[in-house]
């Protein structure tokens, strides 16, 4: 096979937002895809974030899986003439997020079916 299946993918997307994550530092990466990054970096036209564990991986994605969700109630579907209007509502932008805050949100659980609590802040 010539093309790897990121490529492929890239390939695909071209005209539309792409972003990539880049595990960095990365010294045994394969020089084929050292390639690909040289030149997605020299074109200019995707968008990439790096990570170095796991966790921060996790994080970015769900910051950015996030974001993109809401910004699907920003706009209302493209009319017949393909245009887009900006919602009569929008949903706000959380200030956080609750990954990698279990605790917190146990925590809050647990105070919301107290029945004696009229109100959590």
């Amino acid at each position: 096979m010539d093309v790897s299946g990121l490529e492929d993918e890239l390939r695909h997307a071209s005209g539309m937002a792409r972003l990539v994550y880049l595990k960095a530092p990365a010294p045994d990466r394969e020089p084929r895809l050292v390639t690909m990054l040289d030149v997605m970096r020299a074109a200019g036209d995707v968008s990439y974030k790096t990570f170095r564990t796991a966790d921060e991986l996790e994080d970015l994605l769900a910051a950015d899986l996030a974001l993109l969700l809401s910004e699907r109630f920003l706009t209302e579907p493209a009319g017949a003439g393909g245009e887009q209007h900006r919602a009569a509502w929008t949903v706000p932008v959380p200030v956080s997020d609750f990954v990698g805050r279990g605790q917190q949100l146990d925590q809050l659980v647990t105070l919301l079916t107290q029945p004696e609590l009229r109100l959590v802040s």
